[in-house]
C-alpha cells in the first residue's frame, strides 16, 4: 500500500483533456499508427550546402551584377565572381549550430547596403543557399538617398544595441526597409528626370511641374512615414516571434523532460512497492501533470501565433503534427491511462498486475517520446531559422 500522504496520479483533475478532443474516442487503428509509425516526415538537417552568391550594384535608377567582382568569403578566402556576378561553392555546415559566413568586397569606393554587416546565417535544411550581395558608390547617389542609407543604418544601430531582435531578424529588417528606399527612390528619381528634360516652358508645362514637384515632395513625405511604420511593424512582429519562440521551447522541451523522468519509473513498480515508496514517482507524476496542462491549455495560441508571425505554411502543420502527437498519441492513449491505472492497481494490493500493465506500456512510450523529441528539435530549427 502507499504510504499515508501519498496519493495516487489524480484522475480527476487530468480529465481536464477530453475537453480537447470529441468524445467519440479515437478508432483503434489510428490510435495503433500513432503508437507505432514513425510518425511524420521532417525535414533533415543538411551536412553540405550549395552556397548561390550573386553581387549587384545600385547606379542610378538600375540594380545591375558585377561582373569579376573580387570579394573576401570566410573560410574560403579571396575569390572572383564569373561575368554574371555570381560565384557558387561548397558550404561545410555540419555539427554548426548556427552556421555563419562573412562576406566583404574588395573595392574601398563601394558601400556595402545588404546582407547586413556583410553577415550571413546559413539556413542548414536547405540544400541550396541564395546571398544577394548588394553594394553601391555612395559619391554617386542622390543627397537624398544618402540621408536615407544613414537614417536606415543609425536605426539598425541602435536595434542591435538594444539586442532584442535576432541576428536574423535584424538582417531581414534591413533588406525589407533598404528594398522599399531603393524603390521609392526610384520613382523620385523617374520624377525628377522629368521635371529637368522640360525647357522653354508655356505656363501650361510650367504647372505640369510644379504639380510634379509637388508629388515629390509628397513622396518624399510618405517615404519617411512609410519607413518609420515598417520598422515599428517589423521590430513588433520579430519581438513578437522571439517571445512565442521562447515559450514554444520552453513548453514542449519541459514537457518531454518530465515524460521521460515519469517514464523511468515504469520498469520499478514492484520495488517501489516492496519499498513502500512511491514519493519520487508521485512527485514526477504531479510534476509532469502540471506541465502538460499549461502547455495543453496554451497549445491552440501557440499554433495562432505561429500562424500568425510566421506565415509559413509548413510550419503550421508541423506544429500541429506534434501537439497531435503529444496529446492524442502519447499522452491520452498511453501515458494517462498507464500511470492512472498502475496508481489505481497499487491501491488495491496488486502490485504484480501495476508491474505488468506498466511494462507492457514502458517500451512504447519510451519510443514515442524519442520520436516527439527529435520532431520538436527539427520544428524548433525551423523556428527559429524561418
Amino acid at each position: 500500500m502507499l504510504r499515508p500522504g501519498i496519493k495516487p496520479f489524480p484522475v480527476k483533475e487530468l480529465s481536464f483533456a477530453k475537453r480537447m478532443l470529441p468524445q467519440t474516442g479515437i478508432p483503434a487503428i489510428v490510435g495503433l499508427l500513432l503508437l507505432l509509425l514513425p510518425l511524420f516526415p521532417q525535414a533533415q538537417v543538411m551536412d553540405f550546402v550549395d552556397i548561390h552568391l550573386t553581387i549587384r550594384e545600385k547606379v542610378g535608377d538600375e540594380v545591375r551584377v558585377i561582373p569579376n567582382a573580387q570579394l573576401n568569403i570566410s573560410d574560403v578566402g579571396e575569390i572572383a565572381t564569373d561575368e554574371h556576378g555570381q560565384y557558387v561553392y561548397t558550404y561545410q555546415v555540419r555539427n554548426q549550430v548556427d552556421p555563419e559566413i562573412s562576406i566583404s568586397m574588395l573595392s574601398p569606393e563601394h558601400r556595402l547596403l545588404k546582407p547586413l554587416d556583410g553577415s550571413v546565417l546559413i539556413d542548414p535544411s536547405q540544400q541550396e543557399f541564395h546571398i544577394d550581395f548588394l553594394v553601391v558608390n555612395m559619391a554617386e547617389e542622390s543627397e537624398e538617398f544618402q540621408k536615407k542609407i544613414e537614417a536606415l543604418e543609425n536605426n539598425i544601430g541602435k536595434l542591435q544595441r538594444e539586442n532584442q531582435l535576432t541576428k536574423r531578424q535584424l538582417s531581414r529588417l534591413n533588406n525589407t526597409l533598404l528594398d522599399t528606399i531603393i524603390y521609392f527612390e526610384q520613382v523620385r528619381s523617374s520624377l525628377e528626370a522629368q521635371v529637368s528634360r522640360m525647357a522653354n516652358l508655356t505656363e501650361e508645362q510650367q504647372q505640369t511641374i510644379e504639380r510634379q514637384q509637388t508629388e515629390i515632395n509628397k513622396l518624399e513625405a510618405r517615404v519617411n512615414t512609410l519607413t518609420q511604420e515598417l520598422t515599428e511593424a517589423l521590430e513588433e512582429r520579430y519581438l513578437r516571434q522571439n517571445q512565442y519562440f521562447k515559450d514554444i521551447s520552453a513548453g514542449l522541451v519541459g514537457y518531454v523532460r518530465h515524460a521521460k523522468d515519469l517514464e523511468e519509473h515504469l520498469p520499478h513498480i514492484k520495488t517501489y512497492f516492496g519499498a513502500n515508496d512511491f514519493r519520487s514517482m508521485d512527485r514526477d507524476a504531479r510534476l509532469y501533470e502540471k506541465v502538460f496542462i499549461e502547455l495543453s491549455d496554451r497549445h491552440q495560441e501557440f499554433l495562432e501565433g505561429v500562424a500568425r508571425y510566421w506565415e509559413n505554411e509548413s510550419i503550421n502543420k508541423e506544429m500541429e503534427e506534434v501537439f497531435d502527437l503529444l496529446i492524442k498519441g502519447i499522452h491520452l492513449n498511453q501515458i494517462r491511462p498507464t500511470v492512472n491505472g498502475v496508481f489505481d492497481l497499487i491501491t488495491k494490493g496488486k502490485p504484480g498486475k501495476a508491474q505488468k500493465m506498466a511494462e507492457s506500456a514502458h517500451e512504447n512510450i519510451s519510443l514515442n517520446l524519442r520520436s516527439l523529441e527529435k520532431q520538436i528539435n527539427r520544428l524548433l530549427i525551423k523556428l527559429r531559422n524561418s
